[in-house]
């Protein structure tokens, strides 16, 4: 039927080979004649390997997302621009069921291009590749720090975290699955989450306007961050949780709320 399959596996050396070196790509190979792999097949594996890009440095962005700006709904309050960046369709529901009117415009939008949305709130969306070289993206997010209520999911938490002024790295072990333990630094809480990123925020590297909102219980990184004067939020993991559990759709509120916030204060002046 065409599905391969793996036996007599030593599974213990595996599991000490990742344990050691951290996530890295692999392959099922089938020998080309007989049982054992011939060194022309041990050649073309090693060929197949050297074609493959680290992701690190990669910009994955043009490969994903909208190309050209669609209006989602134009009824209803706060306005938002969900910069796609590979947005889930999970995500945009999630701000639909909250009655908010929905702009969605590629990850090259520029800010004068969002800005004349007259959004009351910008989400970065989550998306694939390395965030350290989406250098046009966190200078667009960094222009509306301060002008806009600004958030970000996955992805667009990294991209936050550059466009604030701090960094991120690759992980040994990406965090991938719908049973991560999240703790809210704010009140202890700890909430079940689906995630599937392979870089983090640097704490480090956080400027000292930045708090940690969120951080994973297994391994204490970043997964979450709020800014302690301006109206930005963001998380590492999907709020959304389709696949997953529901336990952090709240966010979503909190999203909504700070957006209407602003436009209750901008129609107020």
């Amino acid at each position: 039927h065409g599905v391969p399959g793996v036996w007599d596996a030593d599974t213990r050396a595996i599991t000490t080979h990742l344990r050691e070196r951290g996530s890295c790509n692999g392959v099922v190979v089938r020998p080309s004649d007989g049982e054992r792999l011939s060194e022309a097949d041990r050649a073309a594996v090693a060929a197949f390997f050297d074609s493959v890009p680290p992701m690190e440095g990669r910009n994955l962005l043009p490969t994903v997302g909208t190309r050209q700006t669609t209006v989602l709904s134009s009824n209803g309050a706060p306005r938002f621009v969900v910069v796609d960046c590979g947005v889930k369709r999970t995500i945009l529901r999630e701000l639909t069921l909250r009655g908010t009117a929905l702009t969605l415009m590629p990850w090259s939008a520029s800010a004068e291009d969002i800005l004349s949305a007259a959004p009351d709130g910008v989400l970065v969306s989550n998306g694939p590749g390395d965030p350290a070289v989406l250098t046009s993206v966190v200078d667009t997010i960094g222009e509306l720090l301060g002008r806009l209520p600004v958030f970000g999911i996955c992805l667009g938490h990294q991209i936050i975290a550059h466009a604030l002024g701090g960094g991120t790295r690759k992980m040994k072990f990406g965090h991938h699955g719908c049973n991560h333990p999240v703790r809210d630094e704010r009140t202890g809480r700890v909430q079940v989450t689906s995630q599937n990123h392979g870089f983090e925020v640097a704490e480090e590297r956080l400027p000292p306007d930045v708090a940690v909102w969120f951080r994973n219980a297994n391994d204490g990184s970043v997964e979450g961050l709020r800014h302690r004067h301006l109206p930005v939020l963001s998380c590492q993991f999907h709020p959304e949780a389709a696949p997953g559990p529901r336990d952090s759709s709240w966010i979503f509120d909190e999203f909504v709320a700070s957006a209407k916030a602003f436009a209750d204060e901008r129609r107020g002046a």
